[in-house]
């Protein structure tokens, strides 16, 4: 992963994607189209092949074209990220704001030799943070990612900090300055 070079997810991204919908396809579609093709008058259950045919052809097509889309950037002060076949999404995260890198790997996800790095930055994380601003998916050197991230992270100021200048000692003056008249109230 180098700075300023785009980067795709690992081909086994897709065989995951594969898998998962197998699996759905078997739990929640063969669990009751078998035996209605077997017990179900032919008029019934040929019409009910009609429709899912066309789903199962839609996912083996729609899985490739969206692992296409999928496209990851490091820059010198941010990381891009975009994805999405009939609805794109793009989103910019500066390292400033990045609060934690967690690598994610499940159980499917370490047979195929692949992890995800979930980001947060300040303004997604706390209790009422809906996740991570951004996912990182499908990565192969997961660990090797979430170093160069942190030591990216490490070297830069907080947002906070960035914003405020040490020159600029108005604001330190005035809170001395209330402090003060509090303080004098007091007596």
């Amino acid at each position: 992963m180098k700075i300023g070079k785009e980067f795709r997810p690992s081909p086994a991204l897709k065989n995951i994607y594969f898998f998962q919908f197998f699996l759905i396809f078997l739990v929640g579609v063969l669990s009751w189209l078998i035996p209605t093709v077997i017990f179900v008058p032919a008029f019934i259950s040929i019409p009910l092949l009609f429709i899912i045919v066309p789903i199962i052809a839609l996912a083996i097509i729609w899985i490739p074209l969206y692992y296409r889309t999928i496209i990851y950037k490091l820059e010198s002060n941010e990381i891009i990220w975009k994805r999405g076949v009939w609805f794109r999404n793009t989103g910019v995260v500066p390292y400033n704001r990045i609060t934690n890198v967690d690598v994610k790997q499940g159980p499917v996800s370490r047979m195929f030799g692949i992890g995800s790095l979930h980001i947060q930055t300040a303004g997604y994380s706390g209790p009422n943070a809906r996740g991570s601003e951004i996912t990182i998916d499908g990565i192969e050197n997961f660990d090797e990612l979430q170093d160069v991230i942190i030591k990216t992270v490490r070297g830069r100021k907080p947002v906070a900090a960035e914003t405020y200048d040490e020159s600029d000692s108005t604001i330190l003056k005035e809170v001395v300055r209330i402090r003060k008249l509090l303080e004098n109230k007091k007596k």
